[in-house]
């Protein structure tokens, strides 16, 4: 029971209102908005190949990392060709947006900025540069209208398009929990099984549409899956549980933020690698805003097989649900804050994408030392107003219909092919995930557009590039279908939080606040041949 004596006169109708109104809260976190409208410069001829390869330092070639078995791992490589002499980019699209634009969905003027696309598949037409890689082999070429892209919108011109390495046609398969359906889940996560071949762990957030009574519970599933005969990612029935996350107390959920003080249990989990051992992040009350950021060992909290006396060394960090703290000011609900490494293994938070980053370098109680964006801002601001300018927000005067939200975890990648490169800090990047959500001013019902944003693996950690385009995730239904990013993952056993070109990445997202799914796409793709450069 909730609440008691006076409170036993709120009829379960009233409790339904208060439960909508604590999600419409949670789900409300207005970011960015651009209020600029001048910009330095346009984009233009930035994709050079060695600029984003980098510096390629030849090694003899090595076996897979972690490879539990002899069966070769079934990727398709990537190889570059180098640029002829003369090669030059458009200086504007020669196939304009024809039906709508990619934010507001309405007709637009045949103007687009962004530099080449179109008259090709998503991922290369005939005036790509030369670093943009081919369509993988044996996957359809682009077809506008038919059943995997909606009729109307231009994919090839105005998006990326990521294609799935496992799925015959490319398209993204779903993430099951329950006898084969995935709809009894929200915003998923993938992970190698530490033990099994061909096997991976998958946590998602529990959806409930059949319960009678109102609730604030919230509580993680976890399970073993593996793909089935449908292609498809599903949960081994008896492996299926639920993560022992402690659920916490917030003093300072007030006014209109009162109702929150009804969420039990962590919300949007993420589970990520890191250099050595997995961790879990995930939402709860805190204790310096009403809403905050906590994380774990992930380890701790499911069956992750003997580890303490073998991998631990005894100085593993948050052995207990520890809060990560950011430098001030803080907001009143803290959302979607990712670690990432250094060379030397140093661990970092980034709290901010926009409308400027911030991060820190954080201890093992959850606490952060001084903001240290403010080395990287010179090049960063030059960077964003480059990104913006290409893919500007609309509304931009009114922040709940148009904002910038961090979504995924962070990995490292290396821009060589395995084998071919020794990592360095001239070839070797941090990239991560981030949406611009268009809601147009339904709360309840936005339209989130990924893009890639990759930085330096070492200080100042400045921005080293950013899609030109937002990603297309093969299969999407149409252009106002929610499909919300969350995670970040490879695939392959034995890989944690670097890899290589060629090495394939699961990326994670729920449709419609109500299905869980994945694509696998090959890293080359994902990270190659849509870069707008920073330092071009």
């Amino acid at each position: 029971m909730l609440v008691a004596g006076k409170a036993r006169l709120i009829s379960v109708t009233g409790l339904l209102l208060v439960g909508l109104v604590a999600i419409v809260t949670l789900s409300y976190n207005p970011s960015f908005t651009d209020e600029s409208s001048q910009y330095l410069r346009k984009w233009t001829n930035l994709h050079n190949e060695q600029s984003w390869l980098g510096q390629a330092n030849p090694v003899p070639p090595q076996n897979q990392p972690g490879q539990q078995s002899n069966e070769k791992q079934e990727t398709i490589p990537f190889h570059p060709s180098p640029p002829k002499a003369g090669d030059e980019l458009p200086a504007t699209n020669p196939n304009p947006f024809a039906a709508v634009d990619k934010f507001t969905g309405q007709e637009t003027k045949p103007e687009h900025k962004a530099p080449y696309g179109g008259g090709g598949g998503g991922g290369g037409g005939d005036n790509a540069p030369p670093s943009t890689p081919a369509a993988p082999v044996g996957l359809p070429t682009e077809v506008h209208g038919d059943s995997l892209h909606p009729s109307g919108v231009n994919v090839a011109s105005d998006w990326h398009e990521i294609r799935s390495q496992s799925v015959p046609q490319g398209q993204y398969f779903a993430v099951n929990f329950y006898d084969h359906s995935n709809d009894r889940a929200i915003n998923p996560n993938i992970i190698p099984h530490p033990h099994i071949n061909d096997t991976w762990i998958a946590v998602a957030q529990k959806f409930d549409r059949d319960r009678s009574y109102a609730s604030g519970w919230s509580e993680e599933l976890v399970c073993n899956a593996q793909f089935d005969a449908s292609g498809n990612l599903s949960c081994i029935i008896d492996t299926r549980g639920t993560l022992t996350v402690a659920a916490s107390f917030s003093p300072h959920c007030r006014d209109r933020l009162t109702t929150l003080n009804f969420n039990i249990g962590p919300h949007d989990a993420r589970v990520l690698y890191g250099p050595d051992y997995p961790f879990i992040v995930y939402g709860s009350q805190s204790h310096y805003a009403c809403f905050g950021q906590w994380t774990q060992d992930f380890r701790l909290i499911m069956d992750w097989g003997v580890f303490r006396g073998n991998e631990s060394n005894g100085t593993d960090r948050f052995q207990v649900p520890t809060e990560i703290q950011r430098p001030p000011p803080w907001g009143d609900m803290e959302k979607n804050f990712y670690f990432f490494w250094d060379f030397n293994k140093t661990m970092y938070v980034h709290h901010d994408t926009a409308p400027q980053r911030v991060f820190a370098k954080v201890e093992a109680d959850g606490s952060v030392g001084a903001d240290l964006s403010e080395h990287a801002r010179p090049s960063d601001s030059f960077c964003w107003n480059k990104h913006t300018d290409l893919n500007p927000l609309p509304f931009t005067d009114e922040p709940k219909k148009a904002s910038i939200h961090q979504a995924s975890n962070s990995l490292s990648i290396t821009m060589c092919n395995r084998g071919e490169c020794t990592p360095n800090a001239s070839n070797t990047y941090i990239f991560s995930i981030y949406q611009h959500k268009i809601a147009a001013g339904l709360i309840m019902h936005a339209r989130y557009e990924p893009f890639v944003m990759m930085f330096r693996r070492e200080a100042p950690f400045q921005v080293h590039a950013i899609s030109e385009k937002p990603l297309w995730i093969r299969g999407r239904k149409e252009l106002n279908e929610m499909i919300y990013v969350t995670s970040i993952g490879w695939k392959q056993a034995g890989l944690r939080y670097e890899g290589y070109l060629d090495d394939t990445v699961f990326v994670n997202f729920g449709i419609e606040d109500s299905r869980t799914a994945s694509i696998d796409v090959l890293a080359a793709d994902l990270v190659g041949g849509n870069l707008m450069m920073c330092d071009a």
